[in-house]
C-alpha cells in the first residue's frame, strides 16, 4: 500500500520587545534572507514573509521529511 503525505503549514509570528515600531520593509527583507538557508537545513521552506513595522509572519511549508514534532 502506498503511502501518502499532506503538506504541513506553519504559521510563525514574531514580534519587537515591547512591540517597538521599528521594522522597516528592507529589515523584513533581510529577515526573510537570513531564515531561508536555515530552514532549508531542516528540510522545510518559507513559503511567505510579511507583517507589520512591529512584527513579522512566516508561513512554513514543513516538507515531508520533518515533522512537527522535530
Amino acid at each position: 500500500m502506498a503511502q501518502s503525505f499532506g503538506p504541513v503549514y506553519i504559521h510563525i509570528v514574531f514580534s519587537t520587545k515591547h512591540r517597538e515600531n521599528i521594522l522597516s520593509k528592507e529589515l523584513h527583507t533581510e529577515f526573510a534572507r537570513y531564515i531561508t538557508p536555515i530552514l532549508k537545513d531542516c528540510k522545510a521552506r518559507l513559503i511567505t514573509e510579511g507583517g507589520m513595522p512591529d512584527h513579522v509572519h512566516l508561513l512554513i511549508d514543513l516538507g515531508r521529511e520533518s515533522s512537527v514534532a522535530t
